[in-house]
């Protein structure tokens, strides 16, 4: 029997017409990961009216950190390190003169599936990542699947539970200052109980917990000294005192955001549809 399923649609890309000539003024490109189609995707300017965009297959990709030549990307049990060869990237035989950029595998540390979301590079090259399912902070080398640092003073135990989905992380003067959660659950996917409600935002070095009652909080990020976290539940970009507690909404998107980052004067914001919340555990 012949099926008469239709095939998925290609994979596509459409932008506003003033992208490619931002991103060209810009000379940078963007870096995105989504974790449910297995892809890291690059676009940059082709011209000031045409986008490249190049398609990367990896295993439910998730936080990107980029150092000097190096850019690391954590996956499924894995974070895969790579490092830019520009004199490669001029002779790629398909298209000579055309990428000024060709990054190439170097290293790969096997982790286990610990679910990193935000991971970066600090003081000394050491390379930390927020590893959500042992609701800690921890250090990526080749001595370990990886090293804890850290955790909230709630968390009594390091067990891959999600306790509390730490998410989030920032750093200052290279070693990691704010984390967001969903909630201070210490109970195996507590968090799921006031998953749209309880978001918090913790100091990494007093353990104190700054705010509460944040909408999802995502994406910490200090931008010349001010602390920007994304609100995933209400689409919001917010800029928040450490010292009160309080925030201003800068922006509101219509959907979830998540993943933020800097370039000049410009923020980007990634955002995609509404997921559905699922319903809380219950013994």
């Amino acid at each position: 029997m012949q099926s008469t399923t239709t095939p998925p649609p290609p994979f596509s890309c459409t932008f506003t017409p003033n992208l490619p000539e931002l991103l060209r003024q810009l000379n940078c490109t963007i870096a995105l990961s989504t974790f449910q189609a297995g892809k890291v995707i690059f676009l940059s300017a082709k011209n000031d009216d045409e986008l490249t965009q190049l398609p990367r297959n990896f295993a439910k990709p998730m936080g990107i950190a980029l150092h000097g030549n190096k850019m690391a990307i954590a996956c499924l049990d894995e974070v895969i390190v790579l490092a830019n060869s520009p004199q490669l990237a001029a002779n790629y035989p398909n298209k000579p003169a055309i990428y000024d950029a060709l990054y190439m595998p170097r290293a790969s540390y096997f982790t286990g599936q610990i679910d990193i979301h935000d991971l970066d590079y600090g003081a000394d090259n050491q390379l930390f990542a927020i590893n959500t399912s042992f609701s800690s902070i921890i250090k990526i080398d080749d001595n370990y699947s990886f090293t804890p640092i850290w955790k909230p003073k709630f968390i009594t135990k390091l067990v891959s539970e999600d306790r509390c989905h730490l998410n989030g992380m920032t750093l200052q003067n290279g070693m990691p200052k704010y984390v967001t959660a969903f909630s201070e659950s210490d109970t195996p996917q507590g968090w799921r109980e006031v998953v749209t409600t309880g978001g918090i935002l913790l100091d990494v070095e007093s353990r104190e917990t700054i705010t509460r009652n944040l909408p999802m909080p995502h994406s910490p990020r200090l931008f010349n000294g001010e602390l920007y976290i994304l609100l995933s539940a209400v689409g919001e970009l917010v800029r928040l005192d450490v010292n009160t507690g309080k925030y201003d909404v800068v922006t509101q998107l219509n959907g979830f955001v998540r993943g933020l980052c800097k370039h000049g004067d410009y923020v980007f914001i990634g955002l995609s549809k509404l997921r559905k919340v699922r319903p809380p555990l219950r013994s």
